[in-house]
């Protein structure tokens, strides 16, 4: 059989998504508090303001002591290299603006260089700006030692956002010898701290026994704390281990329930093994039509196992079905693609410039094709 809708959506957001330069904890931070009552730009930690618009990202933002502004308390105000000293902020603030090109012509090297000042006086959001810079030879040469040297100083600092990074340099040795073990130990510091790929990533590594000791239990607990906040993959990681009763019991409903949270965000498999279930009659009725649209969805995305899927059901059903399958997976690419235009889910690129060379992802692919397996037998 023929799929004729060709419509190529993608909405892939698992593997460790692309880490924003601007992370949160990263942008534009306002001077300490002055006697005289002007208008600053907006803090790191704090929702920024315009001119600079902040990075959608799903991290948390950062946590460390705040003093009533906001600004990142430091124990011993009287030094000279304290977060708040009002001339890292102000270095920082201008080399944001030469990077984004906010109001003034984009120069990356002499972003670099404010980075690098503001850095220097022990400014926890220039250091993660400055190693990224370096990761990607932007505005200076390349160089992964520098990267990591910055980056680790910057996690230190307790930025969620540079200690995900740092996992990651840790697990693909980047800039230092692969060490899965210190991997965990910074997902695990960033995942507390609210990094939503932090916590996929080390449900991934529990899954696997990488880094830790293999504990399906704990896996479940970050995929759930990660699919909570949207991650697909790790949401349809959470329906498989639901649906097989490993790290948690057998629970069909709450496969169901997930399988459909990462089924509406486009995950692929989800949607594949939510027609399974329709097909089966597995938490819900059967519904040969309702199994026809999820299986079309994951087809478009790229899913073998569907597009078998579709042979075999297009022909025990009508074609009459087959068209309403059709048309239920029509309206819902236009719907999700109607949300998208709606509210953005990705800045402009200026704005959130990506790492893909600090991205790391750890496959969990394993677990999904498993569960197919148990359904289609």
């Amino acid at each position: 059989m023929q799929i004729t809708r060709i419509t190529q959506h993608h909405l892939w957001i698992c593997g460790l998504c692309a880490a924003a330069l601007l992370a949160p904890g990263c942008r534009k931070k306002e001077p300490a508090p002055a006697p005289v009552p002007k208008a600053a730009p907006a803090p790191v930690v704090a929702e920024s303001k315009p001119p600079v618009p902040p990075p959608i990202t799903n991290s948390a933002p950062v946590k460390p002591a705040t003093n009533a502004a906001g600004v990142t308390a430091d124990k011993r105000p009287e030094a000279p290299r304290s977060p708040e000293d009002p001339r890292a902020q102000k270095l920082y603030n201008e080399g944001v603006k030469l990077y984004q090109g906010d109001k003034v012509t984009r120069d990356w090297p002499a972003a670099a260089k404010l980075f690098q000042e503001a850095a220097d006086l022990g400014y926890g959001p220039a250091e993660h700006n400055l190693a990224v810079m370096y990761s990607e030879g932007r505005g200076v040469e390349k160089d992964l030692k520098k990267a990591f040297e910055w980056m680790r100083k910057a996690a230190e600092k307790q930025i969620p956002e540079a200690q995900f990074k740092l996992a990651s340099m840790f697990a693909m040795g980047l800039g230092a010898e692969r060490n899965l073990a210190q991997a965990a130990e910074w997902s695990r510091k960033a995942a507390e701290s609210g990094h939503v790929e932090a916590a996929y990533n080390l449900g991934t590594l529990f899954l696997k026994g990488d880094g830790v000791k293999k504990d399906e239990s704990e896996a479940a607990k970050w995929f759930r704390v990660a699919a909570e906040k949207n991650h697909p993959t790790a949401a349809s990681n959470l329906g498989v281990l639901s649906a097989m009763g490993r790290g948690v019991p057998v629970d069909l409903q709450e496969a169901q329930k997930w399988f459909k949270k990462a089924a509406d965000f486009g995950s692929p498999t989800a949607q594949f093994n939510l027609g399974r279930f329709y097909l089966e009659g597995k938490a819900v009725a059967v519904d040969r039509v309702e199994a026809y649209k999820w299986f079309t969805l994951a087809a478009e995305r790229g899913d073998p196992d569907a597009v078998d899927q579709l042979v075999e059901l297009g022909q025990l059903i009508t074609p009459k079905e087959t068209a309403e399958g059709v048309q239920r997976a029509t309206a819902f690419d236009r719907q999700m693609a109607a949300e998208r235009s709606f509210v953005s889910r990705e800045p402009p690129a200026e704005i959130n410039l990506k790492a893909p060379s600090l991205e790391f992802s750890p496959d969990a692919t394993g677990t999904n094709a498993e569960l197919k397996k148990l359904l289609l037998n």
